[in-house]
């Protein structure tokens, strides 16, 4: 019996879930990352307009697709049963270089250190309910990016993950502490950001599959990517990957 197969638009909260479980039922086909679904929909930049320099080949390839504006050809050609999309990379600003968005990820800064120092940071930030870029509103990137999914998935195949940013961590010994408070002031309004978005692309993908299993989740310091308020304990992936099982119709 063949596999279902699973792309993945977003970050590690999605991509672990197969990893730190050891998933054997799902075909990972695409997985794309340190990519803003604003800038994804975005003017093109050629190849070349920005020389990268990067020892890692799949951070150059995450910064080379942001670049180029390629993520619904990947996407396409993956012909995945299913796109599991979280949101977690929009807590990247994104700069305004050549006419179009980049994501301002480590892996950029690490690739083009030039560029970023020349182009103009742009924040996201919401007002009257709406997301907006600087004085911007981006709903119409909400909606285009929305658009072009749909080109590609029917909404049964697209699961939004909507994880957030968690206040508490559980240190190396086991306790369980909260992050410091200017952290934990950056977590919501990081959060209140990605629940905007999420409400938004819900209401343009109707019918799609929701996942929010954050309620009682901490971080763990002993994460393998080290402590962050999105490195969860093995918990909170087990959970998500029963909804995975859920929605595909296997047995766990």
């Amino acid at each position: 019996m063949r596999k279902p197969s699973l792309s993945i638009y977003g970050s590690c909260v999605s991509r672990d879930i197969l990893a730190i479980c050891n998933d054997t039922k799902f075909d990972l086909s695409a997985y794309i990352a340190r990519q803003s679904v604003l800038s994804a929909v975005s003017q093109s930049i050629p190849v070349g307009t920005i020389p990268l320099h990067n020892d890692s080949p799949f951070r150059v390839r995450m910064v080379k697709s942001d670049l180029e504006k390629d993520a619904f050809e990947i996407l396409k050609a993956s012909k995945s049963d299913y796109l599991l999309l979280d949101l977690i990379d929009e807590r990247f600003p994104l700069l305004s270089l050549f006419g179009s968005y980049i994501t301002a990820s480590p892996e950029f800064y690490e690739s083009a250190p030039e560029q970023c120092r020349s182009a103009k940071k742009l924040e996201k930030y919401i007002r009257d309910g709406q997301l907006y870029l600087d004085d911007c509103c981006a709903e119409e990137l909400l909606e285009k990016f929305c658009t072009r999914l749909k080109e590609i998935y029917k909404p049964e195949q697209i699961i939004l993950h909507h994880a957030v940013m968690v206040d508490a961590y559980y240190s190396k010994s086991g306790q369980l502490k909260s992050f410091e408070p200017s952290k934990i002031h950056q977590n919501h309004h990081m959060n209140k950001i990605m629940d905007v978005m999420f409400s938004r692309m819900l209401s343009y993908l109707s019918g799609a599959h929701v996942i929010q299993e954050c309620d009682g989740i901490a971080a763990d310091e002993n994460h393998k990517w080290g402590l962050s308020a999105m490195h969860y304990r093995r918990e909170y992936y087990e959970r998500v990957l029963a909804r995975l099982y859920e929605i595909a119709g296997l047995q766990r």
